[in-house]
């Protein structure tokens, strides 16, 4: 089974989340059931260090493979609260939902808009025959 950058987002994340000790490459994808590689692994951690999810541990030497691996990486409390809060997915979500949100929002401007316009024309043409006497066809 493929996963998707997300799931391995999300996959990484708690597995570090369940066991907030310093954690090496190697146990991170033996506890994921090796669905995701140590060269992945590495890949995925860059970025949730990079976003403040995750802190790097780092020794001199490093070998994704090796059960000693000197890198070491441990979740933040930032990094639990997203977890807690759905992860990558969860936001993924949010902001799937806030675009439409923002969609809905404005279409029903542009539809209000419409309306107040079509209305504006409407009295600026009744205004219009009676000022002038005419009669109005409606």
């Amino acid at each position: 089974m493929n996963l998707t950058p997300i799931q391995k987002l999300d996959l990484v994340l708690g597995i570090l989340a369940e066991d907030t000790e310093n954690t090496s490459v190697y146990k991170i994808v033996l506890k994921s059931g090796e669905k995701i590689s140590a060269d992945n692994t590495v890949l995925v951690l860059k970025k949730l260090v990079n976003d403040n999810y995750v802190n790097d541990i780092s020794g001199d030497v490093w070998s994704p493979l090796a059960p000693n691996n000197q890198n070491s990486y441990s979740i933040t409390f930032e990094g639990l609260l997203f977890h807690q809060q759905g992860g990558y997915s969860g936001q993924e979500k949010k902001d799937k939902l806030k675009i439409r949100k923002d969609n809905a929002n404005i279409i029903a401007v542009a539809v209000g808009a419409g309306l107040a316009g079509l209305y504006g024309l409407f009295e600026m043409a009744q205004w219009f025959f009676h000022h002038f006497h005419w009669h109005l066809p409606f």
